[in-house]
C-alpha cells in the first residue's frame, strides 16, 4: 500500500514515516503546494500545536489545509483520509473520562481549529475519513510541555511533586504511529477513535524520567491544593491545569476494531536523549 503522510518532517510525521516503511508499506511525503503524489491512503500528520501563532494561523493550519488536503485527495481517487486530531476537542469536559462520542468542547484555538476540521469531514462526501484524537505524545524529539518537563528533570533540583497522583493518559510515538498505520485498512468510515498506551501521575513521570536519565528522583511531597493555589495566584491557571489535573480517555473503541499497543521504550528514549 502506498500511504501519503503530511507532516512528513515533523516529530510525529518523520517516525510515521519510518513505521511504515518497517510494516512494509511504501510512504509518500506529502509537501503543501506540490501535486498530490500517488498514493492509496493519506494520513494527515500537519498542523499546528506547540508554537505560538495567532487564531487565524491555527485555524489555517488545523482547519483550512486539512480540508484543503481531503478535498484533494478525494479528487486523486484516494479511498481512505486518517485524520491526526487531538484530544484538546474534547479537553474542555473536566473530571469526566473523555470518550469520542462526546460534544466538542475545545480548550485553545489549536482544538478549536481540530473541531471544526472533523466536522467538515465528517460532511465530506466521497471520501472514507476516519479521525484519531491522542492525548500527550512521548517520545524522542517530543516538543511542547513535554520538552518543557524534560529540562526541569534535567535541572536535579528537588521537586514537590511526591505527593501529585493524578490520571493522565499518554501515548508514545510508537504506539500512536501503529494506531494510525492500523486505521488505513480498519475503523469505520465517519469513525472517531481515542489511542493511549498507559496513564501517568506527574510523580510517576518525572521519577521514571529522571531514573532513565541516571537521575534520583528527587521529589518531596506538597499537598496538590497548596500547589493549585500557588500557580493559580500567580496566573499559572493553565500550568497547575496541565500538572495537576487528570485528563482520561476512552481507547475502549479502538481496541476493538482489534488494534493493539506495542511494547516499546519510547518514555525511557526521551528522557535519555534529554540528559545532556
Amino acid at each position: 500500500m502506498r500511504i501519503g503522510v503530511s507532516g512528513a518532517s515533523g516529530f510525529v510525521g518523520r517516525a510515521l514515516a519510518r513505521y511504515v516503511r518497517r510494516a512494509g508499506d511504501v510512504p509518500c511525503v506529502i509537501s503543501r503546494g506540490q501535486p498530490l503524489p500517488p498514493c492509496d491512503t493519506v494520513i494527515h500528520c500537519a498542523g499546528l500545536a506547540h508554537r505560538r501563532a495567532t487564531r487565524e494561523e491555527f485555524f489555517q493550519a488545523n482547519r483550512d489545509l486539512t480540508v484543503e488536503l481531503a478535498r484533494a485527495s478525494r479528487d486523486r481517487g484516494v479511498k481512505r483520509f486518517v485524520f491526526l486530531s487531538s484530544i484538546a476537542v474534547l479537553a474542555g469536559h473536566h473530571d469526566r473520562t473523555l470518550a469520542p462520542d462526546m460534544s466538542p468542547r475545545p480548550t485553545g484555538p489549536s482544538g478549536a481549529a481540530k473541531a471544526e476540521a472533523e466536522e467538515a469531514l465528517r460532511n465530506m462526501t466521497g471520501l472514507e475519513s476516519v479521525i484519531l484524537r491522542p492525548p500527550v505524545v512521548y517520545g524522542p524529539g517530543a516538543r511542547g510541555n513535554l520538552a518543557s518537563l524534560m529540562k526541569v528533570c534535567r535541572s536535579k533540583l528537588p521537586l514537590p511533586f511526591a505527593a501529585v497522583k493524578n490520571r493522565r493518559s499518554m501515548v508514545g510515538v510508537t504506539n500512536l504511529c501503529s494506531a494510525l498505520h492500523f486505521l488505513c485498512r480498519h475503523g469505520r468510515p465517519g469513525g472517531t477513535y481515542h489511542v493511549r498506551d498507559g496513564e501517568f501521575s506527574l510523580s510517576t513521570l518525572i521519577a521514571t524520567c529522571r531514573r532513565a536519565m541516571g537521575l534520583a528522583p528527587r521529589l518531596f511531597p506538597v499537598p496538590p491544593e497548596i500547589l493549585r493555589t500557588t500557580l493559580v495566584g500567580i496566573g499559572r491557571h493553565h500550568t497547575a491545569a496541565r500538572l495537576l489535573d487528570d485528563l482520561v480517555v476512552d481507547d475502549a473503541s479502538l481496541r476493538e476494531q482489534g488494534w493493539r499497543c506495542e511494547p516499546n521504550d519510547d518514555l525511557e528514549r526521551m528522557a535519555y536523549e534529554a540528559r545532556s
